[in-house]
C-alpha cells in the first residue's frame, strides 16, 4: 500500500500460530472413538454366525467357553442373556448299552470253526459298572461296589476285560451289547454273560466259577452255556474251577429276573454269571491284571464253543 504503514514482519506468523491452536482445540473436543481392538465378549457372541471374531480367528479355534459350540454363546447377544442361558449342571444320565456290530455285517458270519451261522447277539455285562445309577426297583444294590484287592476295584477290572471281550466278539462277527449294571427291561439276546471278580478274607482262596439262574425257564440252554464257559476258561487260563463256592447271590443274580424285577434279561435269553478269579489272591490277580487279553480270549472261546455246539 503506497504511503501506508507497513505491518510488522512477525504478525503473519503470529496469526497462523493462533489459527492452528484454535483448530487443534476444536479437533480435541470432538466425539471419542474407541480403539478398533476394543472388542468384547458380547461382540464375539454377536459375530458367531460369521464364524470369526474381529481378529479373524475362527471361533472353533478359540478356548473361550462362551463361544464354544452348544453353549450360551451361540444364542445369546448380551452378558445378561449369556448368564441366563447357561444351563445348570445336569445329573449324569444312565449310560445305555454300548452296541458294537460287525464291521461287515452279513446274513451269515463265519464261526470260529469255519462254519456259517446267522449274526448272533451277545450281551456282556461289566459287573458293578455304574451301579449307583441302578433304577429304583434295585436301589438297595446301588452301594454294592463290588470286591477289591491290593487297591484294585472289581468294577474297573470287570469293565476292562468286558471291553476286550466285546472287541474280540465283534471281530468274530457277533453283535455285542456292552452292558452296565442296569440291564434294559426284558433284554433279549442269543446269550448273556455277566463278568465279575471275587474276593475273600483269605488270600489263599483261588479259582473261578460260573452259574446260571436257579429259576431258569431254559435250564438246558443255560447249563450248556455254563459248561462251555467253564471248559474254555479253565483250559485257557489254567485257573481251577471251584463250584463248591457258588453262592445264592450268583444263582439268584438280579439280572436273571424273578419276582417283580423288570430290568432283567428275558426268560428266553440264555444267561450266566462268571466270577473270573479272586482279586485277593496274588496268582489270580496277576492273571486278571497282567494278562487281561488271555482272560478275554478264554471267555470268548467259551461263548464260541457254546454257539458252535448247539
Amino acid at each position: 500500500m503506497k504511503g501506508g504503514a507497513r505491518l510488522p514482519f512477525w504478525l503473519p506468523a503470529l496469526l497462523v500460530s493462533v489459527c492452528l491452536v484454535a483448530l487443534g482445540s476444536l479437533l480435541h473436543s470432538g466425539p471419542h472413538k474407541p480403539s478398533q481392538h476394543a472388542t468384547s465378549r458380547v461382540l464375539l457372541v454377536a459375530d458367531a454366525k460369521s464364524g470369526a471374531d474381529q481378529e479373524g480367528t475362527p471361533l472353533a479355534q478359540q478356548e473361550d467357553p462362551v463361544a464354544s459350540p452348544g453353549s450360551a454363546a451361540t444364542v445369546a447377544a448380551s452378558p445378561t442373556a449369556v448368564a441366563q442361558a447357561v444351563p445348570a449342571p445336569a445329573t449324569t444320565p444312565t449310560v445305555p448299552p454300548v452296541t458294537s456290530t460287525p464291521s461287515q455285517p452279513s446274513a451269515a458270519n463265519p464261526g470260529s470253526r469255519g462254519g456259517a451261522r446267522p449274526t448272533l447277539r451277545v450281551g456282556i455285562q461289566a459287573g458293578h459298572w455304574l451301579e449307583s445309577q441302578l433304577p429304583d426297583e434295585l436301589a438297595s444294590l446301588r452301594t454294592a461296589t463290588g470286591a477289591a484287592g491290593s487297591g484294585w476295584r472289581e468294577q474297573d477290572v470287570n469293565l476292562d476285560i468286558a471291553h476286550r471281550v466285546a472287541d474280540l466278539l465283534t471281530a468274530d462277527g457277533f453283535q455285542v451289547d456292552l452292558l452296565p449294571s442296569t440291564v434294559p427291561v426284558g433284554y433279549q439276546a442269543d446269550a448273556f454273560l455277566a463278568l465279575h471278580a471275587d474276593a475273600n478274607g483269605s488270600t489263599s482262596a483261588s479259582g473261578f466259577k460260573a452259574a446260571r439262574s436257579s429259576r431258569s425257564d431254559i435250564p438246558g440252554r443255560d447249563d450248556a452255556l455254563v459248561a462251555a464257559v467253564d471248559d474254555a476258561y479253565g483250559r485257557l487260563t489254567g485257573l481251577r474251577l471251584d463250584n463248591s463256592t457258588i453262592t445264592n447271590n450268583m444263582r439268584y443274580y438280579y439280572t436273571f429276573g424273578g419276582g417283580d424285577i423288570q430290568h432283567a434279561i428275558a426268560r428266553s435269553t440264555p444267561g450266566a454269571i462268571l466270577e473270573m478269579g479272586f482279586l485277593t489272591n496274588p496268582g489270580d490277580r496277576a492273571l486278571l491284571l497282567g494278562s487281561p487279553d488271555l482272560v478275554a480270549k478264554a471267555i470268548v472261546a467259551g461263548l464260541q464253543q457254546y454257539f458252535d455246539n448247539p
